[in-house]
């Protein structure tokens, strides 16, 4: 799967340098995965008893990124395993007709009951079967 989700950056987004705020890409790529997802799909998990738990986050800052920027978060995900998904996310500004890479991403996911348990994902998840890979 993968897709491109648009995120603004308002003055809450940074810090007194004007910058994004580091922790905030972990954000903007979580809002990047539930649109590719779909509400719809994750409400329903959510109502089967499944959630996603992050198991390991990775970040690499290349550029800043500041105030008034409207960044492009590109996002592929991979489905590793019937319980884990791995999604990579690219923070991306394009200037003047340029598109520059200013943070990456890699967070592994885990799906669990509600015990926190692993539990497969449905075959239906996302238009596939939680075996394949995208």
């Amino acid at each position: 799967m993968e897709g491109e989700f648009q995120v603004p950056i308002y003055y809450e987004d940074t810090d007194f340098t004007g910058y994004v705020y580091h922790a905030n890409f972990l954000k903007f790529f979580e809002r990047a995965r539930e649109e590719l997802f779909g509400r719809e799909q994750l409400r329903k998990l959510y109502l089967e008893g499944k959630h996603f738990v992050v198991k390991d986050a990775q970040l690499s800052f290349h550029k800043p990124v500041r105030h008034g920027d409207v960044i492009t978060i590109k996002s592929k995900i991979v489905f590793d395993h019937p319980a884990v998904v791995t999604c990579h996310h690219t923070a991306c500004l394009n200037e003047n007709g340029v598109t520059s890479t200013h943070v990456t991403g890699l967070v592994r996911l885990v799906s669990v009951n509600e015990r926190g348990h692993p539990t497969r994902l449905p075959v239906d998840s996302f238009g596939r079967s939680g075996d394949q890979k995208a």
